[in-house]
C-alpha cells in the first residue's frame, strides 16, 4: 500500500522545450504548466493526463526516451527500501521452505520447474536470435 501511495503521490516532472512536444495537439500542450523563467518550456508530469499523450504522440524520440525514463523511475527513492525489504523477506521465506532462492520456489509450480531450465531456455533463445 505504501509503495502504491508513493507512486500516486510522486511529483516528478520533466522540463521539455515546447518545440520538442511536436506531435501533441496544441490544446494538450497548453494544459502543461509553463516552466517559470524559461520561455518556451513546459513541465510534463507523471500524471496520466500529461505523460500518456506525450509518450504516445511526441515525435522526438529522445524526448519520449527522457519521459519514459522519468516515468519508469517515479517514486524510486521512496520505494527502494520497500523493494529491498520485500526481496529480503522473499529470500528468507524461500530458505525456510528449503529452496535456494525465491525464483526456485516460484518456478517449482510452473512449467520450467527450476532456474536452470529457465537459464537454458534463455541461452538457447539467445543463440537463435544472434
Amino acid at each position: 500500500r505504501v509503495a502504491s501511495q508513493n507512486i500516486n503521490e510522486d511529483k516528478t516532472k520533466v522540463e521539455v522545450e515546447e518545440k520538442l512536444l511536436k506531435g501533441m495537439p496544441q490544446h494538450l500542450i497548453e494544459t502543461l504548466k509553463k516552466v517559470p523563467n524559461k520561455e518556451g518550456f513546459r513541465f510534463v508530469t507523471m500524471q496520466k493526463t500529461d505523460i500518456n499523450p506525450a509518450l504516445k504522440l511526441v515525435q522526438d524520440e529522445k524526448t519520449r526516451e527522457r519521459l519514459s525514463f522519468a516515468m519508469g523511475n517515479k517514486a524510486v527513492p521512496a520505494n527502494s527500501k520497500i523493494v529491498e525489504e520485500i526481496v529480503a523477506k522473499r529470500h528468507e521465506m524461500a530458505l525456510m521452505l528449503g529452496h535456494a532462492s525465491y525464483s526456485e520456489y516460484t518456478l517449482m509450480k510452473k512449467m520450467a520447474k527450476n532456474p536452470i531450465t529457465v537459464q537454458s531456455f534463455e541461452e538457447d533463445l539467445t543463440k537463435l536470435i544472434i
